[in-house]
């Protein structure tokens, strides 16, 4: 004598396909989490960025320097910021010149393009010096070597004992700058916001 067939629960039937319908919706949204390289990704710049486009610095006789004589700073007023850069997450290789150390860890630095700046040769103009003020204090392996900053830029202008600065970051790292490297390209601006209309 057979068994009869044990009867169906209503919609039993249809729990597989809605857990796999609700499984294809969610996927999206747990990978997206997970996907590396989810942190904003900062902007390759170089020194001319930091220049309004037409903009020339006055000349330094560099001579006096070497015969004692300390050149006059440039004016904050006369060395005008690109107002485009405030609040942009970028990298920028340059040197470092120490400002402010907790014990033997750098804390806060002048970021200058070329090395000996506002030390052993008259300072770049205010718009070519950044004042970095690091989250963490980093110990600094070679203070003679260049390093690529990543932090997010300030048109905000600061002043130093050493000199007066047209930008300030908060710097997030610093990486040795690799002179066996090919020469990098910067990355293009971010897309201007359409105006609403």
């Amino acid at each position: 004598m057979s068994t009869p067939a044990t009867p169906l629960q209503p919609h039993a039937h249809r729990l597989p396909l809605l857990l796999l319908g609700l499984l294809i919706i969610l996927a999206p949204a747990l990978t997206l989490g997970a996907e590396p390289g989810a942190a904003p990704k900062p902007r390759k710049v170089f020194w001319d960025a930091l220049i309004p486009p037409g903009w020339m610095p006055p000349e330094t006789n560099i001579d006096h320097f070497f015969e004692g004589a300390q050149p006059d700073a440039l004016p904050i007023d006369q060395a005008p910021v690109v107002p485009e850069m405030d609040g942009q997450l970028i990298s920028l290789p340059g040197y470092v010149v120490p400002v402010r150390s907790v014990g033997e860890d750098l804390q806060e630095f002048l970021l200058v393009p070329y090395f000996g700046a506002c030390v052993h040769v008259p300072p770049p103009p205010p718009n070519q010096i950044i004042l970095v003020t690091l989250d963490k204090p980093i110990r600094l392996k070679d203070p003679y070597d260049a390093y690529w900053v990543t932090g997010v830029l300030s048109t905000k202008s600061a002043s130093t004992t050493l000199a007066q600065t047209g930008y300030t970051m908060s710097g997030q790292g610093l990486e040795l700058f690799d002179w066996d490297a090919p020469n990098p390209e910067p990355d293009p601006p971010p897309a201007a916001a359409a105006p609403p209309g």
